[in-house]
């Protein structure tokens, strides 16, 4: 069962998830990482599977807008 962690950050939502099954015929476990805006739209998906770090991750939805300002403000201290 996969497991999962929420951030929520100016009204933008990250949500981490591990050992999610992404296809029925794929067997390999992938980890995936999400974006919401406040209008509880997607705004960024990404994957990628630990057991081949040879690959690299795939962007699953991208829709740009406000929310990347945020996002380059991650991790800065005004």
């Amino acid at each position: 069962m996969p497991g999962h962690w929420l951030l929520v950050c100016q009204d933008l939502q990250f949500i981490f998830a591990e050992q999610v099954l992404l296809l029925p015929e794929d067997s390999s476990l992938s980890f995936l990482i999400d974006v919401w805006d406040t209008h509880r739209h997607k705004v960024l998906s990404v994957c990628w599977q630990p057991s081949q770090p040879w690959l690299p991750p795939t962007v699953v939805n991208f829709k740009a807008g406000d929310w990347m300002a945020v996002v380059e403000r991650l991790g800065t201290r005004d």
